[in-house]
């Protein structure tokens, strides 16, 4: 029951809490930053100093190196995306041109198939023939597509299924 009951602080008191700490560490950070320069310029000779800055150099040149080299992988990446743009490009139209073919292809079989079937629209019967050469091409385009099928699944005519073709 002797337990302590939080406290919740307003907005402004836990800006004004961390500006507090804040300003703490930003004066740490320059007491160490006045410390380590004083020992820098204490303990190396002028010779050690001018290393460093060789050293600098070196390593702005290293830097300067690695930048080149992110340029050219970038270029290298940019031409690689544009070279795989184009072939998938390349691809979609091959695509179209061979489903175009195959349209052609399938139109003239199908008018083909038609013809050979003998459909008959409207009444039957198609305008500017005679009725009977009609019929006799329909039931000879029949007799046809009957041993076709007949051969595609290897069934052999029987004389009763050869004279009821004739009847029909």
């Amino acid at each position: 029951m002797g337990a302590k009951k939080p406290v919740f602080l307003t907005k402004a008191q836990r800006e004004e809490l961390a500006l507090q700490r804040r300003q703490v560490e930003i004066a740490q950070q320059k007491c160490k930053a006045k410390l380590f320069l004083q020992s820098n310029n204490d303990s190396k000779p002028q010779r050690d100093r001018d290393r460093d800055r060789d050293l600098d150099s070196l390593s702005s040149r290293d830097h300067d190196r690695g930048r080149e080299r992110d340029r050219d992988m970038e270029v290298r990446n940019i031409e690689k995306e544009r070279e795989e743009e184009q072939k998938a490009r390349e691809r979609a139209r091959l695509e179209k041109l061979a489903e175009r073919e195959r349209e052609v292809e399938l139109a003239a079989v199908k008018e083909q198939i038609l013809m050979k079937l003998g459909y008959f629209f409207g009444r039957g019967l198609r305008a500017g023939m005679d009725r009977r050469e009609q019929k006799k091409l329909a039931a000879k385009n029949e007799k046809e597509i009957r041993e076709e099928v007949r051969k595609k699944e290897g069934v052999e005519e029987t004389r009763g299924s050869c004279c009821s073709d004739e009847k029909g």
